[in-house]
């Protein structure tokens, strides 16, 4: 794989799609840094995803994530994944966009649930709210 050195490869997608898993295989074959966008805003904001959901909520999530994001984005030769939402803001579209490489992760719902499902629910970092509902599957599908 031919790639420029001061690019970074943004994996995102659906909870569940393997961004974490694939991400860090990429970055070993690479041999460059991986970074989580998740653990980035936890450890600046001294609070887990989960807390920050549920203390300040999604939008106030979204802030930080986009904040890391530019942090991240200023070095070069990565693999970063990112969080399933990142790419509902145009400002880190064209972020990810002009500093690397973006890539989707895809995989069916019934995947996506079992992968979830066999998370354990209390890992640090986890926030799975879509785990939460009546139908999961539906909530995934939809």
């Amino acid at each position: 794989m031919t790639t420029r050195s001061d690019s970074n490869i943004y994996l995102t997608g659906f909870s569940g799609t393997g961004k974490t898993t694939v991400g860090r295989e990429l970055a070993r074959l690479l041999d460059w840094r991986f970074v989580d966008l998740d653990d980035e805003v936890a450890e600046a904001s001294g609070k887990s995803v989960q807390q920050i959901f549920a203390d300040e909520g999604e939008g106030r999530f979204r802030e930080l994530e986009s904040h890391a994001l530019g942090q991240v984005s200023r070095a070069g030769n990565q693999v970063v994944s990112t969080g399933g939402g990142i790419v509902e803001d145009a400002a880190n579209r064209a972020v990810m966009a002009s500093t690397g490489f973006v890539v989707c992760l895809d995989a069916t719902p019934e995947i996506i649930l079992s992968r979830l499902q066999a998370q354990p629910r209390d890992e640090p970092g986890v926030a799975r709210p879509m785990l939460d509902s009546d139908d999961p599957l539906e909530r995934i599908r939809s």
